[in-house]
C-alpha cells in the first residue's frame, strides 16, 4: 500500500502586484522557463527531475481581472529604424494579491533529495510572466495532507493531456514539461544568440515556445468530475414499466444485489475487470474499484424515499473500466437477486440520467448537501465529540476525492435533515459489526456550488453516506 507522499511547493509572489501573462494560473511550464532564465542555464541541479514530473496541482485565485492599457515604447530593437520611432502596444495584465502555489509529490528519498536541489535553483527566479512581472520562488517541503482550496485561493488540478479541439467542461489549457523541454529551451536560447551575434534580419522577434512540452487540462476542484458512473432503473423482472421499490434502512442490501450483478457482467463479458467490479482494488491503489449505491426518491416534499434506482460509481481517472462494464451491460438489464430466497427481486436497467428528474439531485451542482443515508464515520471512537467528529468527517471528505478546502461548515445528527432521511438507529447493517460504528448523519455547506454525486465514510462503497442536493 502507498503511503501519503510529502509535496514540494514552490510559491510564487507577484512583487508589484501583477502578472502580463496571457494564461491563468501561469502554466508549470512558464515556471520552468522562469527558473532557467533565474539561473541563466538549463544544467542546474534539480531541473532534469522537475521536467520529468507530472502536472503539479496549483494553488491560485480566480482568474483575475484584466487590466489593459495603452505603453508607447521606443522602437529600439530594430537599429535600421530611428531611435525617435516609437510603438504603440497595448498592454494587458492581471492584479495578482496571492501567491500561486504549485504542488509537486514527493514519495521517494530520490525525489526528496531533487526537490531540495530545486527549491535552490527556484530562489534564483526574479520575473514570471514577461520581463515586468518580478516574482519571487520560494520553495518548500509540507508532510501535511494533500493540497487544499481556501478562502483566498482555489486548488487547480491537472486531469489529463489534452488538445484544444477537445477542451474538458470548465477547463483551462496549460503548458507543463516533459523530458526534453530543457534541451528545446536550450536549442531556442542558441538560436536567438546566433540571430543576436549576427546580426540576422528579425532577430528581435519573441522566441516561439519550445515544441517539446505538453498541454494539460486543469479544472478547479469545486468543477472537476470526480466520478464515473452507470445510472441505473430498478423494475419489476414482469414489468418493465413498473418501478421495484426497496426500503432504504436495507441500502447495503441494495448494494449488495447491485454488486452481485455487476459481477456476473464481469465474470461472462469482461473477466479481467472481475476485481474491479467486486470491490477488490490492487493494493497499489485500494480505491481503484467499482461502488454499489442505491438512490432513494427525493426531490418533493412527498418523496417517499424508497429506492428505485441506483448507481455503479467510479473514479474519473477509472472511466475506462466504468466505461467497459456499462457497455457490456445488457440494454434490456441484468437481474438483481435477493440473497436469503435467491430469486429475481427486481431488473437493473441502465437509463441515461437525463431521462430521471431524481437524478438531477443526486448528480447537480449545490452549495449545501445533506445525507439520505447516514454516514460511517472513519473512526472506531469520539461519538458525540464534536471536535473528534469533526476530524473523522475531514477525513471522509478528503477520502471520497472532495477538496475539503471548498466546506464551510459541517453539522450532525441522529435523525436526519430530511423527511426522507434514514434515522442513523434503523439502518440494518448486517455483518458490519455495527457497535463498533459511528452513524450520523451530517450536512455539508460548501463555499461554491459542489458537483454531485456525493457519498462519504467507510460504507461509501455500499450504499450509506448518500448525500443528496438540500431541498429545504
Amino acid at each position: 500500500m502507498s503511503t501519503k507522499p510529502d509535496y514540494l511547493v514552490l510559491e510564487a509572489t507577484f512583487l508589484a502586484g501583477t502578472y502580463g501573462g496571457i494564461e491563468w494560473p501561469p502554466s508549470p511550464f512558464k515556471l520552468l522557463q522562469a527558473i532557467v532564465a533565474g539561473c541563466r542555464s538549463v544544467a542546474v541541479a534539480g531541473l532534469d527531475w522537475l521536467e520529468q514530473q507530472s502536472p503539479p496541482l496549483i494553488l491560485a485565485t480566480d482568474q483575475p481581472e484584466l487590466v489593459r492599457f495603452v505603453r508607447f515604447i521606443p522602437n529600439n530593437a530594430d537599429p535600421r529604424k530611428p531611435k525617435e520611432a516609437t510603438s504603440r502596444r497595448e498592454i494587458v495584465h492581471r492584479t495578482v494579491r496571492e501567491p500561486v502555489r504549485y504542488c509537486y509529490s514527493l514519495r521517494t528519498g530520490r525525489d526528496r533529495e531533487a526537490a531540495k536541489q530545486v527549491i535552490v535553483a527556484a530562489s534564483q527566479v526574479h520575473t514570471l510572466g514577461t520581463g515586468h512581472d518580478m516574482c519571487t520562488v520560494r520553495g518548500m517541503v509540507v508532510s501535511d495532507n494533500a493540497p487544499e482550496s481556501s478562502s483566498a485561493t482555489k486548488l487547480w488540478c491537472p486531469v489529463g493531456e489534452a488538445v484544444y479541439a477537445m477542451r474538458p467542461n470548465a477547463a483551462v489549457m496549460l503548458r507543463a514539461p516533459r523530458p526534453g523541454s530543457l534541451r528545446a529551451l536550450e536549442q531556442r536560447f542558441t538560436q536567438f544568440q546566433r540571430r543576436l551575434d549576427t546580426g540576422e534580419a528579425g532577430y528581435g522577434r519573441p522566441v516561439q515556445a519550445p515544441a517539446e512540452h505538453r498541454v494539460v487540462a486543469y479544472q478547479k476542484s469545486d468543477e472537476q468530475s470526480r466520478t464515473a458512473l452507470v445510472t441505473l432503473r430498478l423494475v419489476a423482472p414482469a414489468n418493465p414499466q413498473v418501478f421495484c421499490r426497496f426500503r432504504p434502512e436495507g441500502a447495503v442490501a441494495v448494494a449488495g444485489m447491485l454488486r452481485h450483478a455487476a459481477k456476473r457482467v464481469a465474470q461472462r463479458w469482461v473477466p479481467e475487470l472481475l476485481d474491479f467490479a467486486t470491490g477488490y482494488g490492487p493494493k497499489s491503489d485500494l480505491d481503484r474499484r467499482m461502488s454499489w449505491v442505491g438512490l432513494p426518491s427525493v426531490g418533493d416534499l412527498h418523496a417517499d424515499g424508497l429506492i428505485r434506482r441506483g448507481l455503479w460509481l467510479g473514479r474519473a481517472c477509472d472511466a475506462q473500466q466504468v466505461g467497459e462494464l456499462a457497455s457490456a451491460l445488457p440494454p434490456d438489464g441484468i437481474d438483481l437477486f435477493d440473497e436469503y430466497t435467491n430469486q429475481c427481486a427486481a431488473l437493473a436497467v441502465p437509463v441515461a440520467a437525463d431521462e430521471e428528474p431524481v437524478l438531477h439531485h443526486y448528480l447537480g451542482r449545490a452549495r449545501e448537501w445533506v445525507s439520505v443515508t447516514p454516514v460511517v464515520l472513519p473512526g472506531d471512537y469520539g461519538a458525540g465529540d464534536l471536535r473528534v467528529m469533526t476530524r473523522l468527517i475531514h477525513k471522509a471528505v478528503r477520502e471520497s476525492g472532495i477538496d475539503f478546502g471548498l466546506v464551510e461548515s459541517v453539522e450532525f445528527s441522529t435523525q436526519g435533515f430530511l423527511r426522507q432521511a434514514v434515522p442513523a438507529w434503523e439502518v440494518k447493517l448486517k455483518d458490519w459489526r455495527a457497535k463498533n460504528l459511528i452513524l450520523y448523519h451530517v450536512r455539508l455547506r460548501f463555499r461554491t456550488p459542489i458537483r454531485g454525486p456525493i457519498v462519504l465514510g467507510r460504507g461509501r462503497h455500499f450504499g450509506l453516506g448518500l448525500l443528496c442536493a438540500n431541498l429545504n
